[in-house]
């Protein structure tokens, strides 16, 4: 899978030959700036994404970023992603394993190439912050995680900040203890827990929840 293979720029270091058909036995490319991308078919099969921002979301203006989100999206098996036949195609986003339709291809680790969709484009819109999109790809989908580390986030915080921050978020304040001890915002357990990866485990250690106290 090649994450829209950038564009060689006017100055600086040259950038090597990205992947491209022939590299493997499938290679899918996924197009996702036309600006700073390369935007010509270099895989078996090419997916242009359709993105429009919103005017005041900071980091996630940059078209050429969803790149990363999509693949978050599908190797972390949160999302299903199909692409729909024609570079301007809507595609679908899926919270579940759909049945692909002849015009369709499944885009990401899940993806198979079938021979009558070589040399083909596909289209997928996350146009208007596509919700479902964006509900599942959960704490990654937060702009902390582009101001620094988290880890950076707290060291730069001010001396007197309040030690019953979301370690999560850092933005609201402890209110839930889950069964295995570990704390964190009930915006955060609950934007975990509705993701598929979830499976009702702590994200910070793994073990089964079995119950969640309120703060």
């Amino acid at each position: 899978i090649a994450l829209d293979p950038i564009k060689t720029p006017l100055l600086g270091t040259t950038i090597k030959d990205t992947i491209k058909r022939g590299d493997a036995d499938y290679v899918q490319v996924i197009h996702t700036s036309k600006k700073v991308g390369i935007w010509d078919q270099l895989g078996d099969i090419d997916v242009y994404v359709k993105y429009e921002p919103d005017t005041d979301s900071g980091a996630f203006n940059d078209d050429h970023l969803i790149a990363f989100f999509i693949h978050i999206a599908t190797s972390t098996k949160r999302l299903f992603l199909t692409g729909e036949l024609n570079e301007t195609g809507i595609g679908n986003v899926s919270r579940t394993q759909p049945n692909t339709a002849l015009t369709e291809c499944t885009i990401g680790i899940y993806g198979s190439l079938l021979m009558k969709n070589r040399f083909k484009k596909f289209g997928i819109s996350l146009e208007n912050r596509n919700p479902v999109f964006w509900g599942g790809i959960g704490p990654f989908g937060k702009t902390e995680i582009f101001s620094g580390t988290q880890s950076e986030t707290r060291e730069n915080e001010s001396s007197d900040s309040d030690d019953d921050d979301c370690s999560i978020c850092y933005n609201n304040k402890v209110n839930a203890r889950l069964s295995c001890d570990h704390e964190m915002c009930d915006t955060c357990w609950d934007t975990w827990q509705n993701t598929p990866s979830s499976k009702n485990k702590c994200p910070m250690c793994k073990q089964t929840v079995t119950s969640v106290d309120k703060i």
